[in-house]
């Protein structure tokens, strides 16, 4: 803001105008100069030489209402200043805001077309070794084009922002070359501030309200002030005569006053009072209005600054910590939460996620970390890549090993991470309870009895197998294993 006050040529308008401004309200809290005239008259051998000086008496006695009524004066010209001051360098401060934004998301941008770089280069090398269709390779490509087009719109946008800055600062070019934004936007406060709060605070220092209240007290100010000028005037003079008389050199002194009235014949000056009695109701009808808006325009800005909050608050805690699993443990029970890691994908659970295998990986995992830290790209050998890595694991994280569950072995340990649910384990209470017990009657179990001969249809349509369609001998099935690993939306 200091920068803004040193160069913006804005405010230093502003501050210029505001200087006219008081020197011309308190102009008016002084009365007229006095005039002084001389008057020279010849007449033969006489010489009449008058001197006069004259001031007006209303302006006189009506001095101290006009100096009241320019202190009210000059009081809503600094107000003014206060207003425009704070309109210009609210606007200063959200142009920083948004050219610190754009800088911010063409950082991201950059960072999304070195990532789409990386995963193009991926694309084709898992295109080479098989897997991944031309399909998919075609989405990457998409992608890629994408990326590169929102990277060259987020750096328009990012200059122009800037330059918008720098024109509001009214810097130089040397100054604008030396200008330096940060790279993201400040944090958000831990708790957002109460309407009761704001409430208490904003009415004393509205600026709005103060100015509607000056502009009222100077309407009626210079209501009252004019009601008698508007009828009439009177001026004061006082006289010093010289009468130079023959023989030379003999002269008379004469010594008075005079006073002036302006009758009020053609001009009573009704339209002057009606005139002022309506600004001063119109500045009434103001002040009323700005006290009536002040409460509803609080509670709307607060709204919008209250969404603004809730809803960045929602981004952060909700939707971009994609990593974080809610769920509500009301079902008593021991449960397997599957954590679907890459290398997992080079096994019998891959779905829509090509697998490594054969793929070369390691110049390309220089680069994601550059954009994510904790990246670890998997071998290109499948599990067998899974024996020698050694992590360190958090102090509530057991290695990946097997063990006996209630039913026999746990063949898949680490794989999975199993969450047991009691319904008498008190809060906070992360001791482990031991297997569920399951109650009579909900555990499967091994039948030993005779076996019930499988009901069968023959209504069922040509697809169905009833037992006299049954095949005599044994009947050879051949499957044939694709050679790429395919979507559902590739067929």
């Amino acid at each position: 803001m200091q920068l803004a006050v040193v160069n913006s040529p804005a405010i230093q308008a502003l501050l210029a105008q505001a200087w006219a401004d008081t020197n011309a309200a308190g102009q008016v809290g002084r009365i007229p100069n006095p005039v002084f005239g001389i008057e020279h008259v010849a007449a033969g051998n006489e010489l009449d030489l008058t001197r006069r000086l004259s001031f007006g008496l209303l302006d006189l006695l009506t001095l101290p209402q006009r100096k009241a009524y320019a202190d009210r004066r000059v009081a809503q010209v600094q107000s003014r200043l206060v207003a425009d001051a704070i309109d210009e360098i609210t606007q200063i401060r959200q142009q920083w805001v948004i050219a610190v934004a754009a800088r911010q998301s063409l950082i991201y941008a950059e960072q999304v077309q070195t990532l789409a770089d990386t995963t193009g280069e991926l694309a084709r090398r898992l295109h080479a070794v098989g897997n991944f269709s031309r399909l998919q390779q075609a989405r990457q490509q998409a992608f890629y084009a994408d990326a590169s087009t929102q990277l060259a719109s987020a750096r328009l946008e990012a200059t122009a922002a800037r330059e918008r800055l720098i024109r509001r600062l009214g810097l130089t070019d040397p100054q604008a070359g030396a200008l330096q934004l940060p790279d993201r936007l400040p944090d958000l406060p831990a708790l957002p501030r109460s309407e009761a709060e704001i409430a208490a605070v904003v009415p004393a220092a509205r600026i709005d309200v103060r100015l509607a209240q000056l502009a009222f007290e100077s309407a009626a100010k210079v209501q009252g002030l004019k009601l008698l000028t508007s009828w009439t005037d009177l001026e004061v003079a006082v006289r010093r005569d010289t009468l130079f008389n023959s023989p030379p050199g003999s002269s008379t002194q004469l010594n008075g006053y005079e006073a002036s009235l302006r009758l009020p014949v053609f001009d009573w000056g009704g339209l002057q009072r009606d005139a002022m009695t309506a600004t001063t109701l119109a500045a009434a009808n103001r002040l009323e209005a700005t006290l009536r808006s002040a409460g509803s325009t609080l509670r709307e800005s607060y709204s919008a600054y209250r969404t603004g909050y809730d809803i960045v608050q929602h981004f952060r805690r909700d939707v971009l910590p994609v990593r974080q699993i809610e769920f509500v443990a009301d079902v008593p029970g021991d449960w397997s939460l599957h954590c679907h890691k890459s290398h997992h994908t080079m096994n019998a659970m891959g779905h829509t996620v090509p697998t490594m295998l054969g793929i070369e990986q390691k110049d390309l995992a220089q680069k994601i970390t550059g954009l994510i830290p904790d990246y670890m790209a998997m071998g290109d050998k499948g599990m067998e890549d899974m024996t020698a890595m050694q992590m360190p694991l958090p102090e509530n994280t057991l290695p990946m090993m097997t063990g006996d569950g209630p039913f026999g072995s746990v063949a898949m340990g680490g794989m999975f991470s199993i969450v047991k649910v009691r319904a008498d384990q008190k809060p906070g209470d992360y001791s482990d309870p031991g297997w569920y017990r399951h109650p009579a009657g909900t555990v499967a179990y091994e039948w030993t009895g005779e076996l019930a001969d499988p009901l069968r249809s023959d209504s069922a349509g040509p697809s169905a197998m009833d037992a006299g369609n049954m095949p005599a001998g044994p009947v050879e099935v051949q499957v044939r294993k694709p050679a790429a690993h395919h979507v559902h939306g590739d067929h």
